[in-house]
């Protein structure tokens, strides 16, 4: 499998402030993947549903952690995400044994 991309990974966290408290927080990780676009019957199959598939990624199945968002073009500097664009991973699919595609859409009012 290629992995010549990077893509950022997402997880909503909790953090400890300074008195232990745990507060919400986002926490970004760049994975190796291989990127590509949905194909033709997926992206009608979520338009028609309101959605807009973009991208399917490709990783390997232990770099995923049950993340929800995605960046792709952006960069992470001091725990936060900076450029790229935002997406939302509404779906996986286990591909092979130790592969797992991931689906983003774009996320919109973000």
């Amino acid at each position: 499998m290629d992995r010549s991309d990077v893509i950022i990974l997402v997880k909503d966290s909790f953090l400890l402030d300074p008195m232990g408290q745990r507060i919400p927080a986002k926490v970004p990780r760049e994975v190796f993947c291989n990127v590509s676009s949905v194909t033709g019957t997926e992206w009608f199959s979520g338009a028609n549903q309101g959605m807009r598939p973009e991208y399917r990624i490709t990783m390997f199945e232990y770099d995923y952690d049950g993340e929800t968002e995605a960046n792709y073009g952006g960069e992470i500097e001091n725990g936060v995400v900076l450029g790229g664009i935002d997406y939302s991973i509404y779906r996986t699919f286990k591909r092979t044994t130790d592969e797992l595609e991931l689906y983003l859409e774009r996320r919109t009012g973000a």
